[in-house]
């Protein structure tokens, strides 16, 4: 759990300015996409009212749920795999990797 954060500091983070470099490996622009978009939600979340540490635990929450989601994918992909049911395999597959709907704090 991260240390808690006053609202003002948070505020003052989500300003930081997090430029793409020249030699930056794909991962690292990905990462770096992934951190400005997290500045975006964390700087409406705050401007409509909401506190950061709030926004921190809901952000550790949607990771964990996430996680577990993925573990679900895995276990049923193993097991469809096993029953050779290659096209329910590939169905799940496609259904993890474009849900309906991105996942954000509220």
């Amino acid at each position: 759990m991260p240390d808690p954060i006053s609202d003002k500091e948070a505020l003052a983070l989500c300003d930081v300015k997090i430029s793409d470099s020249e030699g930056d490996l794909e991962i690292v622009r990905a990462e770096k996409v992934a951190v400005r978009d997290l500045q975006k939600q964390l700087k409406e979340y705050l401007t409509e009212g909401g506190h950061a540490n709030d926004f921190m635990m809901k952000l550790m929450e949607r990771q964990d749920a996430e996680h577990e989601m993925m573990e679900q994918v895995k276990k049923q992909m193993t097991e469809l795999c096993r029953s050779v049911d290659y096209d329910l395999a590939q169905e799940a597959l496609d259904k993890y990797n474009c849900p309906s709907q991105e996942q954000r704090p509220s």
